[in-house]
């Protein structure tokens, strides 16, 4: 695996400094790149220092270690320490130093950033919270205040809309189970139009067979359908299976009526049916 590599300044115009030049003029090209190469050898150290062996330089640079040797002591590139076991560049410490403040300044900064912005993200966090917990309480309220709604209609309104209360006012029986569900289905603003119509439904139907399914008249919403109106005094006139409705007369299934003249005379019986150039009854 690669070593990581760090950076560090490098002047431009460096080979013309003093020292440079008289290293560049002994040791020629190879002196420079020894010591640069030394430069780089001292980033990578955590103090900026080296070791004074040579001999391992010499090696690591594919160089003889007099050389490197003189690159080090003859030029007044680098200093020692007091042991003179280990030896740094004054000018290359004295940057390395600058950058460190300047990365922890730096570092100092981010830290500050982000603990405000962490600070931040939990005042804002405890807002939020704070924030749910006022809608929660708003919405609980909301919900008790719109079953205590509920609960003030009278138990009499809520029965009113139950299946079984018009399941007994429609009188014809059908599918019982068919009906519920297709009941229960129902909006309440069309159980109330049902449950006014109904009565009126079954007046204007007294004869059962006539009158339609109770999932029937669910589902094409018979309670929008105009009430089939009867002369009460003139119905036993009218014969079985005939009735007047908006001025006219009929015969036969409600669901598939025959129209015939009001001159009609009373039907004798279900087994006949209308002639219209007789106008007269037939038995079928």
């Amino acid at each position: 695996m690669a070593k990581e590599a760090y950076f560090f300044s490098h002047d431009s115009n460096a080979r013309n400094d003093d020292k440079i030049i008289a290293l560049r003029m002994r040791l020629k090209a190879e002196g420079y790149g020894i010591y640069f190469m030394i430069l780089e050898r001292l980033r990578d150290s955590s103090d900026y220092m080296s070791i004074k062996d040579y001999n391992m330089l010499a090696f690591d640079f594919r160089v003889s270690a007099d050389t490197v040797k003189s690159v080090v002591e003859d030029f007044g590139l680098f200093s020692f320490t007091e042991d003179g076991k280990r030896f740094y560049s004054e000018s290359f410490l004295k940057r390395m130093k600058q950058k460190d403040e300047k990365s922890e300044k730096a570092r100092e900064s981010a830290n500050k950033r982000w603990e405000e912005h962490k600070q931040e993200c939990e005042r804002n966090a405890n807002a939020s919270i704070q924030e749910c917990e006022r809608n929660a309480i708003k919405e609980k309220k909301g919900k008790e205040n719109k079953e205590k709604e509920i609960n003030i209609e009278s138990k009499d309104s809520l029965d009113e809309l139950a299946f079984e209360t018009v399941w007994a006012m429609y009188e014809k029986k059908g599918t019982s189970k068919v009906s519920r569900s297709k009941w229960d289905k129902l909006p309440k603003y069309k159980k109330q139009l049902a449950l006014n119509h109904i009565p009126l439904y079954v007046q204007a139907t007294p004869n059962k067979r006539y009158r339609k399914n109770f999932e029937t008249y669910i589902n094409q919403e018979a309670w929008n359908d105009e009430i089939f109106t009867f002369d009460q005094n003139q119905s036993s006139d009218l014969g079985e299976g005939v009735w007047v409705e908006n001025g006219k007369k009929y015969y036969g299934d409600k669901n598939n009526p025959r129209e015939i003249p009001m001159s009609a005379p009373k039907r004798p019986g279900k087994q006949y049916a209308y002639d219209r150039e007789k106008n007269n009854w037939t038995i079928l």
